[in-house]
């Protein structure tokens, strides 16, 4: 009689949930057996390996049995490596937007945007943004997961076979149940878990975990491979469920033998972000390129496969020799000038090469070449980093460009919207860290931003994603796109040198503006309403008033205080009449009235 497992773990009483946690996770894992099959196809079609299984030591130690294999070519990993090129191209960098908000909001709110990329580059998001992104593409589904180390929020890779969602909440995509299955060294699970309230209670319950080593098959992705023999490793499993209608949920890490964690779950969603290349009709996992790709390259492994076999029947050239010629075979060499007698009269010997392959075969593997990148939207121009031959002008290409990635419209907000959950996340993890803050970067230095004094309730607020910079990655059609928006008058020369921003012009692009960039702090201090510092003599006038005139009808038109405009027409009159002065002492003196010209005497 099979034992009835209760799924609803989350119902058991505090620190009692660990045995209805691991039976409900392990009986997820057991019929999620086609996933884990589907991953690694997935990744032996781009790696070319024959792995046996996704353990982390089941990988190793074939390369000598990859180095035996027939010959093949690798679209899989060619395509998935060129659509993350071209996906990670520019970061995306999640920005708070607020509707009807008052002056001090939106001030508020440009801090939050600083915070908001702040937050993910400090906790090595930006880091792990290209992997994630290429494992999406490849597999259909990647994540990466979100912890608090030392009140600092840090950002890990997360391994898909250790992540199980329930089927029966899964099928629409929004499941409010998550496991994590992994496994941990038993020392390292008493060194963070064996202190303080109950741990007498945790200890016994990770000493009574029987060790997996190689003899716990995992019911999904095999065993271990020997070299984890006498691996002191014992199964570790974080179980979240979300709460609704107002109540928290549950966070439970456990192991077999007890409870080590149990916690309430307040936060709408798990500590997770989630990219998916292709989303389901139904089901939360996604499908990747590889698998769509599939029957093609196995077809262009058969083909090559073929050619290969052939090459090695047919390529050897073979030697007719007439059996009346007397004809030395010992004479037969590929020496450069051998001479080879043969009696008069006969048939000289004769030295054939067969066809290897009728030039059809050769033109149908490049042709299922050619289909593979049709297929998922590239072209083999843009895998090898080529552009079409007569498309010369910074003009062209940015239209050529445009074209191709109108494929990835679709998998580009994915994308965003990955980086979007991860500021989400980075924001819930702040919410419970005292004082929590970061540096934010600017072109100007370095400023720490605390969350505490910008926390806003996620009602408040939504979030939008936006490239960290727009402009083309190429130097020629940056350069002529940055010329374009100067010759329209849409920026100054000032800020065409800062938008070029060259590695070999960085320092004299940061003189240059260094004035402007000086006007800037000190506006912001007044926007900010921080502090006042008059306008400096030094620095270049014209321009300067010009800025700080601008920003000021703009903050008039916001609906600024009037203690802020106040203080921004202060600088500003300080600067006109700075300018004024300036402009004085450039003339000439006049003459006194009454004398004209000295006249030159003999």
């Amino acid at each position: 009689m099979p034992v009835k497992i209760e799924h609803r773990w989350w119902l058991a009483p505090k620190n009692q949930a660990h045995k209805d946690v691991v039976a409900s996770a392990t009986f997820v894992a057991e019929r999620e057996g086609w996933r884990f099959s589907d991953l690694l196809t997935s990744w032996r079609l781009y790696d070319g390996r024959k792995w046996h299984s996704l353990r982390r030591m089941g990988r190793q130690r074939r390369w000598v049995e990859a180095a035996d294999e027939l010959m093949r070519y690798n679209v899989v990993q060619s395509v998935v490596d060129t659509i993350t090129a071209k996906l990670v191209k520019s970061l995306p960098a999640p920005e708070f937007v607020t509707n009807g908000a008052d002056y001090k909001v939106r001030r508020a709110t440009k801090r939050r945007n600083k915070f908001a990329k702040g937050v993910l580059h400090a906790s090595g998001f930006y880091g792990q943004f290209a992997e994630a992104v290429k494992e999406g593409v490849n597999c259909g589904t990647s994540a990466v997961k979100f912890v608090v180390d030392d009140k600092r929020i840090r950002c890990e890779r997360a391994l898909l076979w250790e992540l199980h969602v329930p089927p029966w909440e899964a099928e629409r995509g929004q499941p409010t149940t998550l496991f994590q299955r992994c496994q941990v060294d038993r020392q390292a699970l008493l060194d963070r878990f064996g202190h303080g309230t109950g741990a007498s209670e945790r200890t016994r319950a990770i000493q009574a975990t029987k060790a997996n080593g190689d003899t716990a098959p995992d019911p999904s992705i095999g065993r271990y491979d020997r070299d984890m023999e006498g691996a002191d490793v014992v199964q570790v499993i974080e179980a979240w469920h979300l709460g609704c209608d107002g109540e928290p949920g549950r966070h439970v890490i456990c192991v077999d033998g007890g409870t080590l964690l149990d916690e309430e779950w307040a936060s709408r969603r798990f500590p997770f972000a989630f990219f998916r290349w292709e989303v389901p009709p139904t089901g939360f996992w996604g499908r990747g390129g590889a698998l769509r790709l599939y029957g093609l390259q196995y077809e262009i492994n058969s083909l090559l496969q073929c050619i290969q076999a052939n090459t090695k029947l047919h390529a050897t050239p073979i030697t007719y020799v007439d059996s009346q010629s007397t004809v030395i075979e010992e004479h037969l060499t590929n020496m450069p000038g051998a001479t080879v007698r043969y009696m008069g009269g006969t048939q000289p010997p004769t030295r054939l090469v067969a066809p290897i392959m009728p030039q059809e075969v050769y033109s149908q593997v490049q042709e299922r070449i050619r289909w593979g990148y049709e297929l998922m939207g590239v072209s083999q121009l843009s895998a090898s980093s080529m552009k079409p031959a007569g498309l010369d002008a910074a003009v062209a290409l940015r239209e050529y460009h445009d074209i191709e990635s109108e494929r990835f419209i679709i998998p580009g907000r994915r994308v965003e919207d990955f980086a979007i959950q991860a500021a989400r996340v980075c924001i819930d993890l702040a919410n419970e860290i005292p004082g929590y803050e970061v540096d934010t970067m600017e072109r100007r230095g370095n400023r720490r931003v605390k969350w505490s004094d910008l926390k806003l309730q996620e009602d408040d607020f939504t979030l939008q994603c936006f490239p960290v910079s727009m402009l083309p990655q190429t130097p020629a059609a940056r350069k002529q796109a940055v010329q374009e928006y100067m010759a329209a008058g849409l920026i100054t020369p000032e800020k065409a040198r800062d938008l070029l921003d060259m590695p070999d012009l960085e320092e004299d692009a940061t003189l240059a503006s260094a004035s402007l960039d000086y006007v800037r702090k000190q506006v912001e201090l007044i926007l900010d309403e921080e502090g006042f510092e008059p306008m400096e003599p030094r620095v270049n006038l014209a321009p300067a008033v010009a800025y700080a005139q601008a920003v000021y009808l703009r903050e008039r038109a916001d609906g600024a205080p009037d203690t802020v405009l106040e203080s921004l027409r202060r600088y500003i009159d300080q600067g006109m009449d700075m300018l004024r002065r300036a402009q004085e002492a450039a003339q000439p003196p006049m003459a006194p009235p009454g004398t004209g010209p000295a006249v030159a005497t003999a």
